[in-house]
């Protein structure tokens, strides 16, 4: 999947059409295997032109008659899948491995800072000479770590924008005031953004509970869309934790429904806490329940988008080949004829034990990708269909999003 991110030639020429026909240009970071679905929604709910995807970024252009050109910028700062929007300010190139090349950060594109300062301060006031961060990140091996970046970078930024920096080599985490400028060196080459709201967009509530185990938010996003959102459908989360997935469908659904049952009572009063807090408990069912006895009717669920025990990361409470049998086989009653069913998950659902594969009219998984990067684990993302599903493993036509994904999936699949 990891397709040159790093302004190649023909990324630079796209970029460059695009700034000429007065586009402003962005970069999106994202949780490392769902890149393209991030890619995706910039496009189809945003109106970005994608340049480039690769290792946790995309990059894009928004016209001025993008809907996310308003002064709100809503759509860009409401995408799902991302965990955070940037306005593009430069690139040095000249970093290599020895510690004398942070000295080429000193080059830091004065015009592009002042570009990237204008586009945040179109969103959000920006005082004069503002307290700013710098968070950096890096691939392979170097003589300098991450605090040695961003502290190059914050010399060099200070001096252009008269703000001070906040070092987070130091504090830690910086006031929630400051401007937050993101720093990211591959190969050769580092690309400097500044981030567009004032906290990560992955941050989804205040008071967001979470249980062991709990999913990335956007993760959980890419998840439902996967799934395929359309208008009045059921979604059921069998191992539902905090709720996490099902808040983020019922956000992409504004007239779909959920039901989410776990084992666990601090898991259980996580998610009704969570879907309270977000406004969407009047469209979701929390039960305490086995995932093997779903307490639904037959073809109850028009799609089941769930993240079972991980083990490294939830003991599995005797969740073995049999348990796990019952449960799949309990999901697959409640699915409707032509239900899917999305598992992200270190093993996919079993076949030795009786998983999906095996039960009568299952196909699949008819996409699998990965690894995902999401807390310390690597899981990979199975979809699993009923014979003479519409959609051939992504969501079927008229879902949300469903060109857009088709359009990316290569990068899934190759």
């Amino acid at each position: 999947m990891d397709v040159g991110l790093l302004v190649p030639e023909h990324s630079q020429r796209r970029a460059a059409v695009c700034l000429a026909a007065g586009m402003g240009r962005f970069f999106a970071r994202a949780t490392r295997g769902i890149e393209w679905i991030a890619a995706a929604e910039i496009t189809g709910r945003a109106g970005g032109t994608v340049h480039d995807l690769g290792h946790r970024e995309v990059h894009f252009s928004l016209s001025a008659s993008s809907p996310a050109s308003s002064s709100s910028a809503s759509v860009l700062l409401g995408l799902r899948t991302v965990d955070d929007v940037f306005a593009w300010a430069g690139r040095v190139d000249g970093m290599g491995r020895e510690r004398s090349s942070l000295g080429a950060l000193a080059r830091l594109p004065a015009s592009g800072v002042a570009s990237a300062l204008a586009s945040v301060a179109s969103l959000r006031p920006v005082p004069d000479a503002a307290p700013f961060d710098v968070v950096a990140s890096f691939l392979g091996r170097r003589n300098y770590n991450r605090f040695d970046i961003e502290d190059a970078a914050g010399a060099a930024l200070a001096r252009l924008t008269g703000g001070s920096y906040v070092s987070r080599r130091a504090v830690g985490a910086p006031p929630a005031s400051t401007l937050s400028w993101r720093i990211h060196v591959r190969d050769d080459t580092a690309i400097l953004g500044l981030r567009l709201a004032s906290r990560p967009l992955h941050r989804r509530a205040l008071a967001w509970a979470t249980v062991p185990g709990s999913l990335h938010p956007p993760v959980a996003a890419a998840l439902a869309l996967l799934g395929g959102v359309a208008p009045g459908q059921w979604l059921g989360d069998p191992f539902c934790g905090s709720g996490t997935i099902l808040a983020e469908y019922l956000h992409l659904a504004p007239t779909g429904r959920a039901v989410g049952v776990d084992t666990s009572p601090d898991a259980v009063a996580a998610a009704r806490a969570n879907l309270a807090a977000t406004g969407c408990d009047d469209r979701a069912l929390i039960a305490m329940a086995d995932a093997g006895l779903m307490p639904l009717r037959p073809n109850a669920l028009d799609v089941v988008v769930t993240n079972p025990p991980w083990g490294r990361t939830v003991a599995l409470s005797g969740l073995g080949p049999s348990a796990e049998a019952r449960a799949w086989q309990s999901v697959s009653a409640c699915l409707a004829r032509f239900g899917r069913l999305v598992v992200v998950a270190e093993e996919p659902p079993s076949a030795s034990a009786g998983g999906v594969r095996p039960l009568p009219g299952w196909v699949g998984p008819v996409l699998s990708f990965g690894p995902l990067s999401v807390s310390g684990s690597k899981p990979s993302v199975s979809v699993y269909t009923r014979s003479g599903d519409p959609g051939g493993g992504l969501p079927p036509p008229g879902s949300l999003l469903a060109p857009e994904l088709a359009r990316f999936a290569d990068h899934a699949r190759g």
